[in-house]
């Protein structure tokens, strides 16, 4: 007499060959939607960022008093509320940037490390290059003076003219000021601000030059802001405040 629970090996191979069949299509489905999602959203893949800083969180009317100051007409701007620390942005990639869009952007080489996350604050000015000279431009300049401009012109030649150039090591530090640079004199700079920051990203902090990014190339734009996710980020920044935590000990200082 056979258990009850018997199953004829025919049975067995059956269930086992529909259970490695339902793997297969569930893989592919993923694959698919993460195919279309690459596609629809562009890179990076995943299209995810989760914010680490306050800079553009809205706490009072500053941000708004800013905008109107500099002759922004800030309310058709992207995601106008703000965000905070915690938070995530789902990012969708665009080649059309406008006054007010919230873009993702490397540092520059003299603002850069391996531990430095890429930046995410809203465009409010835009500097047209046409044939390596200053064309035009949308939004404000701020503290942003033509000489600058040209010196930033004068970069993105560098970075060009540059042969030694290795963007693992960039022993051009401090000459070449990007990592990611426009290989031709046709191009844009963008000027950015966190909505929360007294002053731009490019003219440092309370007007400190020290601390002042360089004019971002359109080059160096990694994505730009979609779509907010409130404090979901928060799990991540634990977990990563956690790790530094334990791993410290074992780290130089």
């Amino acid at each position: 007499m056979q258990p009850s629970n018997y199953k004829p090996e025919s049975d067995i191979k059956h269930e086992a060959f529909s259970l490695v069949k339902d793997v297969v299509y569930a893989l592919v489905a993923v694959l698919v939607v993460f195919g279309a999602m690459y596609q629809i959203l562009g890179p990076p893949f995943p299209p995810i960022v989760v914010v680490i800083s306050t800079s553009m969180l809205h706490e009072d009317t500053q941000w708004k008093n800013w905008f109107e100051e500099n002759k922004l007409n800030y309310t058709n701007f992207p995601l106008i509320n703000g965000f905070d620390k915690g938070d995530v942005i789902i990012t969708k990639r665009t080649d059309n940037i406008n006054i007010g869009d919230i873009i993702i952007y490397e540092r520059d080489f003299e603002h850069y490390s391996s531990q430095s996350a890429p930046i995410i604050h809203r465009a409010i000015g835009i500097i047209t290059i046409k044939d390596c000279k200053f064309e035009n431009y949308t939004g404000t300049l701020d503290c942003i003076k033509e000489e600058q401009i040209e010196e930033a012109i004068e970069s993105v030649k560098i970075c060009n003219e540059e042969t030694t150039y290795n963007t693992n090591t960039p022993v051009i530090k401090g000459i070449c000021k990007y990592k990611n640079f426009p290989k031709e004199c046709n191009f844009k700079f963008y000027i950015t601000k966190g909505d929360n920051n007294p002053i731009s990203d490019q003219c440092g902090l309370m007007g400190d030059t020290r601390t002042a990014m360089q004019l971002i190339p359109e080059t160096q734009v990694v994505t730009n802001a979609w779509i907010l996710i409130p404090k979901v980020g928060y799990i991540k920044i634990w977990l990563n405040d956690i790790i530094s935590y334990v791993t410290s000990p074992f780290r130089g200082h």
